[in-house]
């Protein structure tokens, strides 16, 4: 397998080298890994690709000047011998950029370097082929006297052909996108929701979904808890339901993930005395503001902790002649600690 990648990355290299004659400088950020990657794969990769770079007419730089920037970010599965990577390539000047994304097999270090020079090289030779490594433009031929039929003619040749030449200088080149991860996050976990007027404490679960893109965060969550407890000789149940939307801001750094989210909920307290028309159902609407802290421990899994708070319109009260037996008031908070599936 090594000795197929490595005839096909010499083809490619071969070829780009004979059609560039100007030298551009790349700078090399190095692989951006999740989970166990093999020894010394940054040094390897930074190997391949300088010899690669090389037949192509360019230099692999550390120091500016800088006409462009790589890097890559690859996933590794635990004990297995294929690595999720995306490579990306972006011109300095105008922010274009070029990426391939593929689920490379490998036996080591140099075998996986290998496959991620290429990738580069054949990022140089056709997606950036006009735009990253310009070709050297042929000297204009001498001036010859034209008529005016023809001088209108030349002119439309010219337009015809810049138009052409930016129409394939586009092709495969994407502009950035917008700042922050694109991607999945399913929650769940054990809760506790108190409040702050002398309101029973009720246990349970929390279940969260959320999709990031950029900055946005969009998703809804579900709260399930519930207590008992003894008071004025009456045994008493209670399970509270918070459901709805949320919607907010999220930022992300590496392994770490920072939300902030809200949106109306549709607030449940069922209670049950254990008597003869001793239950009540109590529906509310309320308003939650919620914050979340996700950290990857093993990709794709993550550690989360959250806390919500809430504020209902009305407040439940459960009373038996002139005595107060518990009260839920208008506010609560919900804290929740768990685990994650990030994708």
């Amino acid at each position: 397998m090594w000795r197929l990648r490595l005839a096909a990355l010499t083809v490619v290299v071969c070829v780009a080298g004979t059609a560039f004659a100007d030298v551009m400088r790349l700078r090399w950020r190095g692989v951006a890994v999740e989970g166990v990657a093999p020894p010394h794969l940054d040094k390897a990769t930074e190997s391949h690709i300088a010899v690669a770079l090389k037949q192509l007419g360019t230099e692999l730089s550390s120091s500016p000047p800088i006409d462009a920037e790589g890097g890559a970010h690859c996933r590794f599965a635990p004990g297995g011998k294929t690595a999720s990577c995306v490579v990306e390539v972006v011109h300095s000047s105008d922010g274009l950029r070029a990426e391939r994304k593929a689920d490379v097999p490998f036996h080591d270090a140099e075998d996986l370097a290998e496959s991620l020079a290429l990738l580069v090289a054949d990022m140089l030779q056709n997606d950036l082929k006009d735009i990253a490594v310009p070709a050297p433009r042929p000297e204009p031929p001498p001036p010859k006297p034209k008529t005016n039929e023809n001088e209108s003619g030349d002119v439309n040749a010219n337009v015809n052909g810049n138009a052409n030449v930016n129409a394939n200088a586009n092709v495969n080149v994407r502009k950035r996108r917008a700042l922050g991860p694109s991607g999945l996050v399913l929650e769940i976990g054990p809760s506790v929701v108190v409040g702050f007027t002398g309101d029973p404490p009720v246990y349970g679960v929390l279940l969260r979904g959320l999709y990031a893109q950029g900055l946005l965060r969009v998703g809804g969550a579900l709260s399930l808890t519930g207590t008992e407890l003894h008071r004025g000789g009456y045994d008493l149940s209670f399970v509270r339901l918070a459901t709805g939307p949320r919607v907010g801001l999220g930022i992300a750094r590496r392994r770490v993930d920072f939300d902030v989210v809200a949106g109306p909920a549709l607030l449940l307290i069922a209670t049950d005395a254990h008597i003869t028309d001793g239950t009540h159902t109590h529906a509310d609407l309320a308003f939650a503001l919620g914050v979340r802290l996700l950290v990857v421990i093993a990709a794709p899994l993550a550690l989360i902790v959250g806390a919500d708070a809430a504020v209902a319109l009305s407040r439940e009260q459960v009373v038996a002649g002139p005595q107060q037996l518990a009260e839920f008031g208008l506010g609560s908070l919900e804290l929740t600690l768990g685990l994650a599936y990030h994708r």
